[in-house]
């Protein structure tokens, strides 16, 4: 416990310099936003390397590969919410409307009306610290704000944690989805570490590691050559003056080791139809180009033919949805045990009680609508956010279940957009637009890298393979996402 506590506060710091100082000079670097993170499963590997070698001399000071979980679970789960998509959003969104409060933009007099103190930073001194830098933080200006929000993301992860609780049997033991991203990192818990001593292992490892020094090095160095490993190439640029072909979108060519390992570990299937359905949707804009029944029919492009950030939005609700409506007899007997009508059903073994976890959720849920109420929202559509966005949450945390992308992003029609576009401002107060704007960062924008609960639900698989304890693991979660 203390040293994934110590391996969490250690990941956070580098976090943030990665992503917050050098990013400014180097570009940006995921340390915490892909499906294998790279700060939680570098970590990883160096406790594995130093296990190894303490089991050989000290054994009795060798972690077990339950522990190990144990570690990585807390860094993982916890340290996701440090980065971009989270508080790397947020926190900008807490400070920028008054900062950037003119008498051009006439803000003061538009919204910030609508603000509460402890929603948004105003005073002038800490907006000042903040922006300029070089002075001490002045932490009693920025008490309410932190704790409201850090409220509202331990609630929110809270929440997630009691869902995984509940559908953790289903999709795990009954459905058994395919969870191609635990197999590195269950592989660096094995006693002994057999991958240590496989030469295709760190063939493999060498190749992508010797690139990214390289490319590293010449960020720093122009003589020594640059060998991209991003999506440089858009074929869309080779037709952008042939119509109807230029009407495509986007259409990118990359060479990302992690994604072609992780394509490994993945039914074929499911590869297929990532790869088909994306190229589907290239079909669809060109054909749409060809048939001149995409020429800005509403006046703007997210709501024109082929309408993908609705078809994004539709596809989510029916991930999230149908699955559970298949699920109708599980559920049942979820429901049926933790009402005491099914005492013969075992929930033991589960990282929480069928009880607890519903009531956990109801809790949490209840508690983040009373956030969004208390800040002005109306409580209908409070209610319909925070539904909205563990809708969002569990079809993405069932997405990576099954495909283990890489970059966890939802559609463009995200849960803000969804609520603007479908109720209007004719059903939408300006205190509504006001909240949803702040809640955006915190739990209804596309940006799912890094949510935590894809990352809850594989440490409760993992811990079938190492025989793992779930309730301990659960209560070594919470205490990371707390201290995180």
């Amino acid at each position: 416990m203390i040293l994934g506590l110590t391996l969490t506060l250690l990941t956070d710091l580098w976090i943030h310099y990665a992503e917050l100082i050098m990013s400014a000079v180097q570009g940006h670097s995921a340390i915490a936003a892909t499906s294998t993170p790279v700060g939680a499963v570098t970590l990883l590997f160096a406790v594995s390397a130093v296990n190894l070698l303490a089991r050989s001399i000290l054994p009795t000071l060798a972690l077990t590969a339950a522990e190990l979980l144990v570690v990585y679970a807390m860094i993982v789960t916890s340290t996701c919410l440090s980065s971009s998509g989270q508080l790397h959003f947020l926190v900008p969104t807490i400070a920028a409307a008054f900062h950037y409060a003119t008498a051009a933009n006439d803000w003061a007099g538009i919204f910030h009306k609508f603000i509460p103190h402890w929603m948004a930073q105003s005073d002038p001194v800490a907006l000042d610290g903040f922006y300029k830098g070089k002075t001490a933080v002045p932490w009693s200006l920025w008490l309410p704000q932190m704790l409201s929000w850090c409220g509202f993301i331990l609630a929110l992860s809270f929440a997630t944690l009691c869902i995984v609780s509940l559908l953790r049997r289903q999709w795990v033991e009954r459905e058994r989805l395919a969870f191609p991203t635990i197999a590195l990192p269950l592989a660096l818990m094995e006693e002994g570490v057999p991958i240590f001593k496989q030469p295709v292992f760190w063939g493999g490892m060498a190749l992508p590691l010797g690139l990214a020094i390289m490319n590293t090095v010449s960020l720093n160095q122009p003589n020594v050559p640059l060998i991209s490993l991003r999506a440089d190439i858009d074929l869309a640029t080779f037709v952008q003056n042939s119509p109807p072909w230029n009407a495509m979108g986007r259409t990118p060519l990359s060479f990302y080791p992690f994604v072609i390992g992780l394509a490994y570990f993945i039914p074929v299937e499911v590869t297929f139809s990532a790869w088909f359905f994306f190229l589907l949707t290239r079909v669809e804009n060109i054909m749409g180009a060809w048939l001149n029944i995409d020429a800005g029919m509403s006046g703007t492009p997210r709501a024109t033919f082929p309408f993908l950030p609705q078809q994004g939005a539709g596809a989510f609700l029916a991930l999230a949805l149908v699955p559970l409506y298949l699920s109708r007899d599980y559920l049942k007997e979820v429901f049926a045990k933790a009402l005491g009508e099914r005492p013969d059903i075992d929930d033991s073994d589960e990282p929480l009680s069928y009880r607890a976890a519903l009531i956990g959720l109801t809790v949490s849920f209840v508690a983040m609508v009373g956030f969004c109420i208390a800040g002005g929202m109306q409580p209908i559509l409070a209610a319909a956010l925070i539904f909205l966005a563990l809708c969002y949450m569990t079809a993405a945390t069932r997405i990576r279940a099954e495909t283990g992308n890489a970059w966890l992003f939802g559609p463009d029609t995200d849960v803000s957009t969804l609520l603007t576009r479908t109720l209007g401002t004719g059903f939408l107060t300006p205190s509504d637009l006001t909240v949803l704007a702040y809640m955006r960062p915190a739990c209804a924008n596309f940006d799912m890298r890094c949510l935590p609960m894809p990352h809850q639900l594989e440490a409760m698989k993992m811990a079938d393979t190492v025989g793992a304890s779930r309730r301990r693991l659960f209560g070594a979660i919470c205490i990371g996402t707390v201290f995180g």
